[in-house]
């Protein structure tokens, strides 16, 4: 009768083990799927065991707003140059070890803009070397249906992706304009958006 109840709390024992044993392995994968994914939000940099993605800007506002402005066309649009008609930024990784980081730059648009969606254009461009090549053409603003892979919501517009396995600082230039064929009344319209920067390690 002993034996049988020691050999039963033996049973217990090893049953409280092995749920244990379960718990921590949970816990560890938890904790190891949470550093997967990452976003990055304005100047703060996130950091994880394999990388670090970061975005930064010279301007004190992290976007870009149209106030007022009058339609123009795609060929106006995307060579205008003067101050607060184009905004500038950089989307920067820094890779420790064998990774490969994927990113997303999105426009996130600000509950106060009176302006139509289907009435603003954005045109992006990408660095490269010295000169910006387009990364984006015009597009009106496009809100997304659902959320992305990384975590760009549902309602903002996705301007591009890019992936990178090495230590490396990408800028760009983002322009945006009343289209030509917009209706616009006297009253006083304004659009503005966020950049926003996600992404997460491909492998």
């Amino acid at each position: 009768m002993e034996y049988q109840e020691e050999k039963k709390d033996g049973k217990n024992s090893l049953l409280i083990s092995v749920l244990a044993l379960l718990i921590l392995l949970v816990a560890i994968f938890g904790i190891s799927f949470a550093t997967i994914t990452f976003t990055d939000k304005g100047s703060e940099s996130n950091t994880l065991h394999t990388g670090e993605l970061r975005m930064s800007y010279t301007e004190s506002t992290n976007g870009i707003t149209i106030e007022d402005a009058m339609p123009m066309s795609d060929d106006v649009g995307m060579k205008l140059n003067r101050e607060n008609e184009y905004f500038d930024f950089t989307v920067g990784t820094k890779i420790s070890g064998h990774a490969t980081i994927a990113y997303e730059i999105s426009a996130e648009k600000d509950v106060n803009s009176t302006l139509n969606e289907k009435d603003v254009k954005l045109y992006l461009e990408k660095k490269v070397g010295t000169n910006y090549e387009t990364a984006m053409s015009p597009t009106e603003f496009t809100p997304l249906k659902k959320a992305t892979q990384w975590g760009t919501p549902k309602g903002d517009m996705l301007l591009t992706t890019g992936v990178t396995s090495k230590t490396n600082e990408d800028s760009y230039r983002l322009r945006m304009w009343v289209r030509q064929d917009a209706t616009i009344s006297e009253e006083k319209k304004t659009f503005i958006v966020r950049v926003n920067v996600k992404g997460g390690v491909v492998s």
